[in-house]
């Protein structure tokens, strides 16, 4: 009623506040009445930040200004309030149509009331253990038929009805899964929707028909076959928002810096973020790798040993006293004793032949204080060490020693040929060549070897440089 009024007053509306930037039409403020909101006031309200009230003195322009100002922001603040509330809105309709129930986890597919997707509610070791059957990813061949598959996320590719996605288990191993939506399906459109919400690096439940591809899957290590996807269900979500990707910590430095002479290099990642996630870093293929072939030249290096007669021992690491001079020890203290970290097994060693044990060997920790940053130079590394009551020369010791090595890079060529192309990849490097029997140049030799090639040698009785160490091989 009082907007009423004020329309049939607008002559009197047009002359309040007494200057040109004062004027209010009758229709602006019955506009703005309709509108609604926290910021529209009545018409009461309207008139008085004009006038003080009917007959009184007109405001002064600073009043006036500062109403002016004031209504500018409360118009700004119900925009805002508006847009947040239509954000607010749509993230709740997108949490809605990708919102899934957990999956209870079920061995019995025949009679499985579950979607054949969304995530499994925590597995917690039930009583009824389902003991399903796994197959690596490794192993699967097109006899399969239907399978299941654990493995991580490594890629996905949706478009449309259409997904292709990469399972990865042991970093090394990789398989092509497809999925293709039916049009008539409302379950295959749900499919879909819930393959759009799965994070790479995420572990992940396939239930699949293997099948033979159209042609040959040259991105992953399984070429030769791919999954029909009938069931997926995600076991552990990976966080969205991971340190790296695995593919940039996966380049080569030469392809890193190919790539920097184009207009989208790759990304170089430091040292410091990759140890800092290690966790991450080790699924890198080439990393991975490289931890399976340390476990392997220990598991060589026992084999050789163990046939040429030593037995392994394991040596005290806190010790009261220096294993050997010429090296920096750690201390601690050994309440109130002060205690050093072991240097080097070689004491104990030494104890295990004078007790008789005639040939030993240990793998194990070993620690030095040495403040060097040179690549031959560790604080803590694991050294490989082995102890021998030798008969009449010390070259028995260098025929154990060919013998272990070349049992150790003929066994890595063999029986680790995948690891080492996969690291080879990534940081090249040439197969180790081992000469038969032991090469043995004697020191007058080495010497001669060296002065040939122009060193000066002095007495020849110095220690050798680095260089003269590379030069020498």
């Amino acid at each position: 009623m009082a907007l009423l009024n004020l329309a049939s007053s607008s002559a009197n509306l047009g002359r309040v506040g007494g200057g040109r930037g004062s004027v209010v039409s009758a229709s602006r403020l019955l506009r703005v009445g309709r509108s609604g909101g926290g910021f529209v006031r009545s018409s009461a309200e309207k008139i008085s930040l004009f006038s003080t009230s009917a007959g009184s003195n007109n405001l002064t322009p600073e009043e006036v200004k500062a109403a002016r100002e004031k209504r500018k922001a409360e118009k700004e603040e119900y925009k805002r309030q508006k847009a947040l509330k239509k954000q607010q809105q749509q993230a709740a309709a997108t949490t809605s149509s990708t919102a899934f129930e957990e999956v209870y986890y079920s061995n019995d597919d025949s009679n499985n009331e579950n979607l054949p997707f969304g995530d499994y509610e925590l597995v917690q070791s039930r009583e009824n253990w389902s003991r399903r059957e796994f197959t690596a990813i490794k192993d699967i061949s097109l006899a399969d038929g239907r399978i299941w598959v654990r493995g991580r996320l490594h890629s996905i590719r949706i478009k449309g009805g259409s997904c292709f996605l990469v399972l990865r288990s042991d970093a090394l191993n990789t398989v092509q899964g497809v999925f293709f939506k039916k049009s008539d399906d409302p379950d295959d459109a749900r499919m879909v929707k819930y393959l759009k919400t799965l994070t790479l690096e995420s572990i992940c439940d396939v239930q699949a028909e293997v099948v033979k591809p159209q042609s040959p899957v040259k991105s992953t290590s399984k070429q030769d076959v791919e999954l029909q996807v009938h069931r997926i269900h995600a076991v552990n979500v990976a966080d969205s928002n991971l340190p790296f990707e695995i593919e940039d910590a996966s380049k080569s430095e030469a392809e890193i810096l190919e790539s920097e002479e184009t207009d989208r290099p790759f990304a170089r990642l430091g040292q410091e973020l990759r140890l800092n996630n290690r966790w991450v870093d080790l699924r890198v293929p080439a990393n991975n790798a490289i931890m399976k072939i340390r476990s392997g030249v220990c598991q060589l290096y026992r084999e050789s040993l163990y046939q040429q007669g030593f037995m392994e021992i394991q040596t005290p690491k806190l010790i009261s006293g220096e294993s050997e001079s010429g090296a920096g020890v750690f201390t601690t203290d050994y309440f109130g004793t002060k205690a050093m970290l072991a240097q080097s097994p070689q004491l104990y060693k030494q104890m295990a032949i004078s007790a008789d044990f005639g040939r030993v060997f240990e793998i194990g920790p070993v620690f030095r204080a040495e403040n060097s940053n040179t690549r031959r130079h560790l604080c803590e590394f694991t050294g490989l060490d082995f102890e021998m009551a030798i008969h009449e020369h010390y070259e028995e010791a260098l025929v154990v020693a060919h013998d272990m090595f070349k049992h150790i890079f003929d066994g890595l060529e063999k029986n680790f040929a995948k690891e080492l192309a996969v690291i080879r990849k990534q940081y090249y490097s040439e197969p180790v060549v081992f000469t038969e029997k032991p090469c043995v140049i004697h020191w007058g030799e080495g010497v001669e070897i060296l002065k040939n090639l122009g060193y000066d040698m002095d007495d020849g009785f110095q220690d050798l440089t680095g260089e003269q160490v590379r030069t020498g091989k």
